[in-house]
């Protein structure tokens, strides 16, 4: 089961129908982008997941594109007892840092909260794109999110991106391109990516 962090008034992205479409049930859950309720927002989808699995799902994927990615990933953190985690199947995060909605300095530490939530992340199967970076940096940021997970070894596909591949992420293009690695990386019989996932 997918839990989608969606936005209100988005539709469902493409890449999300083809999972869908693939055998992956998908039940939506609005965010409102507010940075000043992220915690409650990340709350909620925690219990929604909880309700999930009463009703008899055991594998839940959280998923969500910009905010929606950022509360996906909060709710995923372990910030005091690693031991009491979502216990999540993976986590789909989307233009993940979010950094089209900050600017100028609040930019800068919103990078920074980021980089520092990576290091409270479940060691569970992660899905992060990014769009934060100019071109001639794309290799270094994605050097940095590698090392900066908790578990630098856990099942993790990282794409970073230039800032102006973002407005594609919702559509058909996007879910051509990556929509076989994530079929590959919410499989639990895989326990590495495919050489073509690679970045």
């Amino acid at each position: 089961m997918i839990l989608h962090a969606a936005q209100p008034g988005k539709a469902e992205p493409a890449y999300l129908q083809g999972l869908h479409k693939a055998g992956w049930p998908v039940v939506e859950m609005v965010v409102t982008v507010d940075f000043a309720t992220e915690k409650e927002q990340a709350g909620r989808l925690l219990e929604k997941v909880n309700a999930l699995r009463g009703q008899g799902y055991s594998r839940i994927v959280l998923a969500g594109e910009g905010f929606g990615a950022w509360v996906a990933l909060l709710a995923n953190a372990s910030f005091e007892s690693p031991e009491q985690g979502a216990g999540l199947a993976a986590v789909i995060a989307v233009d993940a840092s979010v950094t089209r909605y900050v600017a100028g300095n609040e930019g800068q530490w919103h990078d920074y909260k980021f980089i520092n939530l990576l290091k409270t992340q479940d060691p569970t199967r992660l899905a992060l794109f990014l769009y934060d970076t100019p071109r001639d940096e794309l290799s270094e940021r994605r050097d940095e999110v590698r090392h900066s997970l908790s578990d630098p070894t856990q099942m993790a596909f990282i794409a970073v991106e230039p800032r102006e591949m973002a407005a594609a992420v919702e559509g058909p293009d996007f879910a051509k391109r990556y929509g076989g690695c994530l079929l590959a990386l919410l499989d639990e019989k895989n326990k590495t990516l495919p050489a073509v996932c690679a970045p």
